[in-house]
């Protein structure tokens, strides 16, 4: 995409805990474009959608080579982009976006997953910005992730990208969500949070907690917060500050040695999370926990 678009891009988050198929997401971002058409995209079953970081303030659009009517993407809204169309636009202002790509076999796995039926196509106007959001909500809890990657949580991220991807089928498909009765009695539940415990330093996935409870990501995840209160990716982080806390307490391993264990990407981004969960710092705590 950054080759097309002759931009600059941030390594891209993947997740790919829905069968068979993946959601990506990546920042573009071009200061100083050349004034020319953005370079052909090889045609695929799939789309990206771009959430602008920017105005963008005239765009010329092509689809299969037909002109759609020129127009303006406001900051924050969204564009669409089928790649079996072959988009292309003409590169006239500096430009920066987050873009979203969703194999339609992806948007086929979440229509699976909410037992709706499949997706045909995403419905939307070639070319036109819409202001959306919830998508504005969702890209703006994504954002710290590209400007730190290294303190990313893959089950926050892998929460996020199904929220897009839900919320993009639902919207633009027309998928009907059926909200059954599902829900975690106290022997599902509780296998559940045996298998946290079980696995905190391990990397928990949505898709393993769904799997113990024997039910479907969409559906776990809404029960589960129903019973817990919290999203399952938060639950994880908090049981994994606890058992941080304790190892602390009881010293015996380093703090570099605990945020490992606790599978945090660095001891930094252990010692902010863990600052913000407690109000001390790991050694402060340390120190408390031994007076």
């Amino acid at each position: 995409m950054g080759e097309c678009l002759r931009a600059e891009t941030t390594p891209a988050f993947v997740s790919r805990k829905l069968p068979g198929t993946l959601i990506a997401a990546t920042e573009v971002r071009a200061d100083r474009p050349e004034l020319a058409m953005s370079m052909p995209i090889p045609r695929e079953d799939a789309y990206v959608v771009a959430m602008m970081l920017r105005e963008f303030p005239i765009h010329e659009y092509w689809e299969n080579g037909r002109q759609s009517p020129v127009g303006r993407l406001p900051q924050e809204c969204i564009c669409i982009y089928d790649l079996k169309r072959s988009p292309t636009f003409l590169m006239n202002n500096p430009f920066h976006s987050v873009h979203f790509y969703l194999p339609r076999k992806a948007l086929a796995a979440i229509s699976d997953n909410v037992e709706a039926r499949p997706i045909g196509e995403l419905r939307y106007t070639p070319g036109a910005g819409v202001d959306d959001g919830i998508m504005r909500a969702l890209d703006t809890a994504l954002l710290p992730v590209f400007e730190t990657p290294q303190q990313a949580s893959s089950l926050f991220i892998e929460h996020v990208m199904l929220a897009v991807g839900t919320h993009l089928a639902r919207t633009y498909g027309g998928v009907k969500i059926v909200h059954p009765a599902h829900r975690l009695d106290d022997r599902r539940l509780k296998r559940v949070l045996d298998y946290v415990e079980d696995h905190l330093s391990d990397d928990i996935a949505v898709a393993d907690l769904a799997s113990v409870a024997c039910l479907s990501i969409f559906h776990f995840t809404r029960a589960f917060s129903s019973a817990i209160g919290v999203p399952p990716h938060r639950y994880v982080s908090q049981r994994r500050l606890e058992w941080a806390k304790g190892m602390i307490a009881a010293g015996g391993t380093s703090i570099a040695e605990t945020a490992f264990a606790c599978r945090f990407s660095s001891q930094s981004s252990f010692t902010r999370a863990f600052l913000r969960a407690t109000g001390m710092t790991p050694a402060e705590y340390r120190r408390a926990s031994a007076s």
